[in-house]
């Protein structure tokens, strides 16, 4: 069973993606990446979206918690990463000003 926030369900209504459309982004998921504070960036690659005729998944980006809560949806809208939820390879960088 998968849970929700109160944040993650207010996201996915207000960017326009159905809860069943996150469940079935779970269930096909193949890219698994680590995120900041403990979370992890799940999405669906192309090449198995287009195999299991679901291109709509395609683009939306779910950030789970360590516990296994759903935090966020959201589209992505670049291949950059954000610096909120970075992939571990790259810390995010502050630039101070003068």
């Amino acid at each position: 069973m998968t849970i929700f926030t109160a944040h993650a369900r207010k996201r996915c209504q207000q960017r326009g993606i159905p809860l069943c459309r996150v469940a079935q982004l779970l269930h096909l998921a193949d890219i698994d990446k680590p995120a900041a504070k403990g979370c992890r960036q799940i999405s669906v690659s192309r090449m198995v979206a287009s195999t299991a005729g679901e291109s709509s998944l395609v683009g939306i980006t779910i950030i789970e918690a360590g516990d296994g809560a759903l935090l966020t949806v959201k589209h992505q809208t670049r291949r950059r990463l954000g610096w909120r939820y970075p992939s571990g390879h790259r810390g995010h960088i502050v630039r101070k000003s003068r």
